[in-house]
């Protein structure tokens, strides 16, 4: 069978311009001197040309992805490294973390996984001293369920966060433990000892209940 000859066809940014004979294996494709626009020489197989599959020297796809950073000029800024970690963690099984985002089924929402400019439009640029954080720690990564939040309240909002109720008020182990002066870890360990869950929150003897903006509690002291 003749060989097709290519030399003088242009293919992408290639244009051929002689014969380089052929690959040096079983098949013995065909190989063909290129020219590309950017003045590189490059031998490519003549399938490859055909197929479109490859359609410059390697230097259109620096090109495109060139034109890609240059589309929102903020690949090298924390929002953009944000909007990373936040697709990685949701589909890669191999991260450490994937177990507690992709692994128990969160994702992110189509416009956000597909476009960056739709996640900054929507999240504008991280705040310092912030961390993307979901509202509803059951929900997806989408408008809405999303915000930038220091770490004490992103701490708050974990699902491993366990809320107590006292005195007709809810909060969390730690909120609790803020607003009285006494250690989350206390508390906790006093609740694992057996305690009631207001005796445990309560319970300090240092503090008076007066100072409390707890409605319906006696004013004396507590003693442990």
């Amino acid at each position: 069978m003749a060989r097709l000859c290519l030399i003088g066809r242009i293919f992408g940014r290639l244009t051929v311009i002689g014969d380089a004979g052929s690959t040096d294996d079983k098949i013995h494709q065909s190989l063909w001197r290129c020219l590309c626009e950017c003045g590189n020489v490059c031998i490519v197989r003549g399938a490859s040309l055909v197929q479109k599959n490859t359609q410059s020297c390697g230097c259109l796809s620096i090109y495109l992805s060139r034109l890609r950073n240059l589309k929102h000029g903020m690949t090298k800024t924390r929002t953009y490294k944000v909007w990373c970690d936040m697709r990685e963690r949701c589909r890669n099984a191999s991260r450490d973390d994937w177990k507690n985002y992709g692994g128990r089924g969160i994702q992110v929402c189509t416009q956000w996984n597909e476009s960056f400019e739709a996640f900054f439009a929507d999240m504008g640029e991280w705040l310092p001293g912030t961390q993307l954080d979901r509202i509803d720690n059951e929900g997806n990564y989408e408008p809405g369920n999303c915000r930038w939040a220091t770490r004490e309240v992103q701490a708050n909002n974990r699902r491993t966060n366990r809320l107590l109720t006292v005195a007709g008020r809810t909060q969390t182990l730690t909120e609790w433990g803020h607003e009285i002066g006494v250690a989350p870890d206390t508390i906790a360990m006093r609740i694992k000892r057996g305690w009631d869950i207001e005796r445990a929150v309560l319970s300090h003897k240092s503090v008076k209940w007066s100072r409390w903006p707890l409605s319906g509690l006696r004013k004396k002291h507590v003693r442990q």
